[in-house]
């Protein structure tokens, strides 16, 4: 059942579906993780929230840290996304951002200047996993890191900030198991491969202030980018 509206104010993904499993969108000043494997939709999901947003009047930073903004951008294309047509607009910014460039604190730093110089509404990480590189792996770091960046997306005054991470193979936690616990939301993706087919699906695994599905929807990833069908029987 989706989620009944209540009495916050919420900002739009945009994305064919979705909003609904969540009263209509996801409650405004929230940080949200899209977690999920490789393939599972993760980076086109937060490129189109950043593009849709421009519809809402929303500027957005989606700052990348596996592939340049070039790269980036000319992937979108397939999308019919005109991220340099955005820019040039300057409703969008899009930031490479090397994960072995200085430690987390200037990382951060630099992304959070960026976010306010620009005056963006929304703001995206891709991703953790990546950003974890400059720290190491141990879980003490992966906790601290999850924390300092959590408070970091707080302080960017952004009416959406998500966090794009990576979950094991076979499993519904995020990374290491305590990024989730710092998040306001968790939107989690799955896919499954059975002979030539892809199966995707989507789930609403929390989301702070807002009553929301609980449900697993087919996710579609197309021309378009992606779209939540109705909940699997």
């Amino acid at each position: 059942m989706a989620g009944r509206p209540m009495n916050t104010e919420r900002v739009k993904t945009g994305i064919p579906g979705l909003d609904e499993l969540m009263g209509g969108g996801i409650p405004r000043g929230h940080t949200v993780i899209i977690g999920g494997g490789p393939g599972s939709g993760k980076t086109v999901m937060s490129s189109q929230i950043i593009h849709e947003g421009v519809n809402y009047g929303d500027k957005g930073v989606y700052v990348t840290f596996s592939e340049t903004p070039e790269a980036f951008k000319r992937n979108m294309k397939i999308f019919g996304w005109d991220f340099n047509r955005l820019e040039r607009m300057g409703m969008v910014k899009i930031i490479g951002m090397p994960s072995t460039v200085g430690g987390a604190a200037e990382i951060l730093g630099h992304i959070l200047d960026e976010v306010r110089d620009f005056g963006a509404q929304r703001l995206v990480i891709d991703s953790f996993t990546a950003l974890t590189l400059s720290l190491g792996d141990t879980i003490e770091n992966v906790r601290a890191l999850a924390y300092t960046l959590y408070q970091a997306m707080k302080r960017s005054g952004c009416a959406l900030s998500i966090l794009v991470a990576e979950t094991p193979y076979g499993e519904e936690r995020i990374g290491m198991g305590v990024e989730e616990f710092i998040a306001d939301g968790i939107i989690l993706l799955n896919m499954r491969v059975e002979g030539r087919r892809i199966h995707r699906s989507i789930l609403v695994l929390k989301m702070r202030g807002t009553e929301h599905d609980l449900s697993y929807h087919p996710l579609i990833i197309d021309s378009r980018g992606v779209r939540v069908l109705p909940e699997i029987e």
